[in-house]
């Protein structure tokens, strides 16, 4: 996917976007539901990414048998999610060649993303990805959600450029409705788990 309109910089998503991740939660809890030895039924199983960490903890306390603490649970699911981060995920075609693309334009990269560092920046490097992109920025970092039209006009001011100036892109409708009304040109990369939200 070559770039579709010329700007001072474009700010990249991670998962769905530049990588396929989106799938990996569902992969991590299913691994984790049979190190417990429990067999819920598939519609229950497909419920599990969307849970917080309480009510997931509660729901594998309550029916799978867990005993350990909500942080153990915590750590367990980070270190299983770094690993998949680090070893597994793949980049997406389409969402390497338009950051390639940017790069030949001349124009800034700069990641924008919503996974701490000790994920995007694992993924970024296996794939040989990461010294393409001249900075990285995670939403907890500005303490503002991706879905939040603030955000990026907070972005666009910390690489000292004015919103019409600025391009993202994303899989996530929300996000890009967001950035739009900060005034951002907006490009949706298509991913399979947020075909829901068109």
């Amino acid at each position: 996917m070559k770039v579709p309109c010329v700007k001072k910089v474009w700010f990249l998503d991670l998962d769905g976007t530049l990588v396929d991740s989106n799938g990996v939660w569902d992969k991590i809890d299913r691994q984790l539901v049979k190190e417990l030895g429990a067999q819920p039924d598939e519609e229950t199983l497909l419920t599990l990414p969307s849970m917080t960490y309480e009510r997931l903890y509660a729901f594998l306390t309550q029916n799978c048998g867990y005993a350990g603490t909500l942080q153990e649970l915590k750590d367990h699911l980070d270190s299983l999610a770094v690993h998949e981060y680090a070893e597994n995920i793949r980049a997406k075609p389409e969402g390497e060649e338009l950051l390639r693309s940017v790069r030949e334009t001349g124009a800034k990269a700069v990641l924008f993303t919503a996974s701490p560092e000790r994920l995007y920046r694992p993924v970024l490097e296996n794939n040989g990805l990461y010294d393409l992109f001249d900075g990285f920025v995670c939403s907890d970092d500005i303490g503002l959600s991706k879905s939040d039209s603030g955000a990026y006009t907070a972005i666009a001011r910390m690489y000292g450029t004015p919103p019409e100036d600025c391009a993202l892109a994303d899989d996530l409708p929300e996000n890009l409705s967001a950035a739009e009304k900060a005034g951002f040109y907006t490009l949706r990369i298509y991913d399979k788990y947020s075909e829901a939200d068109s």
